[in-house]
């Protein structure tokens, strides 16, 4: 099976999200998977994880991942991932956090490509972030998604009834 992941960041980011993308990459490697990753980081990034030589990790490298992308790098960013899936024809995407699973899902609409929402935070941080007001926006969005994962079966609860069967 061919596989893309779909991470906002890697650039010596050392967090959880980067670390389990770059694990579950290698586990479906070694398991006979095609993997790909697609980052927003410049051509130059440098993992923190290793990432082995077999999977193919394409930079788009327009805007600065760690800034919100104005219309012309959405756009851009668009155009390019658009491209990169055609070459690529993954049989599954999966994007990691609620922004680039959005933003993916979004740039392969009519590609008849399932995207996964792989979310790694409990949906308590809502109640801590500015993001809050986004909340009730992100999950019509997830409505988009083939799947949703969550980190924990416990979390299940605290999603919006109609995602429960995601």
């Amino acid at each position: 099976m061919r596989i893309l992941f779909s991470c906002r960041a890697l650039d010596n980011m050392a967090g959880g999200v980067e670390r389990m993308a770059c694990i579950l990459l290698e586990a479906m490697r070694v398991r006979g998977h095609r993997m790909s990753l697609l980052t927003w980081d410049a051509s130059s990034a440098a993992a923190f994880y290793d990432i082995h030589q077999d999977i193919n990790w394409y930079q788009l490298g327009i805007g600065d991942p760690k800034r919100k992308a104005n219309f012309t790098e959405r756009w851009k960013r668009a155009r390019k991932m658009r491209e990169l899936l055609r070459a690529e024809q993954p049989d599954v995407i999966l994007a990691f956090q609620e922004g680039t699973f959005i933003s993916t899902r979004l740039y392969s609409l009519g590609m008849e490509i399932p995207v996964i929402a792989a979310e790694r935070n409990a949906p308590s941080r809502f109640e801590h972030l500015s993001a809050c007001k986004y909340k009730t926006i992100i999950y019509q969005c997830f409505r988009l998604a083939q799947a949703v994962t969550i980190q924990v079966e416990a979390y299940r609860k605290d999603y919006t009834d109609y995602l429960h069967k995601k």
